[in-house]
This record gives structure tokens, sequence and C-alpha cells, in this order.
């Protein structure tokens, strides 16, 4: 069994903050929306993230974060927030009936 390692390094979509979606709290909605291939918003593989910007990993956006001592001292008392990370990529058609593992370091 040949073993076929990529590089995922490189450009990776981020966005600094939430993302907001228009979605109706009701069982239904969250009960669909946790399914393979049904998330929504950011995680959505159809998501437009054209306007994000290009980050090669690795990547810390609390490097970029304001110091303020408020902040909490397990996280260099640098200001936390939400973040997104996206990778698109594609696999040739002949891994598609192959068992895929991706590892991150």
């Amino acid at each position: 069994m040949s073993r076929l390692v990529m590089n995922m390094d490189r450009e990776w979509r981020f966005h600094r903050g939430e993302v907001e979606v228009d979605v109706k709290n009701t069982h239904n909605t969250s009960y669909t929306i946790v399914k393979a291939g049904a998330a929504i918003g950011a995680a959505s593989k159809i998501w437009n993230d054209r306007g994000w910007r290009k980050v090669d990993l690795p990547h810390d956006y609390f490097s970029e974060s304001n110091f303020n001592a408020e902040n909490l001292h397990s996280h260099g008392y640098r200001t936390r927030d939400n973040a997104w990370y996206r990778k698109t990529f594609l696999l040739d058609k002949e891994l598609s009936d192959k068992q895929i593992t991706l590892c991150f370091e």
C-alpha cells in the first residue's frame, strides 16, 4: 500500500470574528444541520470565503490580538475572538474508493 503525502499548509482562508447566518431556531433546523454535508454558514462547503484573507499555516490569530491586562493570562493577555479557517482542495478520482486520513500536527 502506497502513501501519499500532501502539504496542506498553503493558502488557507481566514476570517477573524463570527459570521452572521440567519437560521430559524427550531428542532428540525438544528437536527438537519448536524448531518454530514448539511452544515450552514462558514462551515458549509458552499460558503463564499473569497473576501477572506489568505494565510499559510502555522497561523495563530492571537499573535495579531491586542494585549489587555483584563484578558485571560492563559491566552497571554491577548484578546480572544471567534475565528474561521477554511481550506478547499480536490482529490484525484483514483482516490475515490480509498480510505483517507487527514493528520494535523
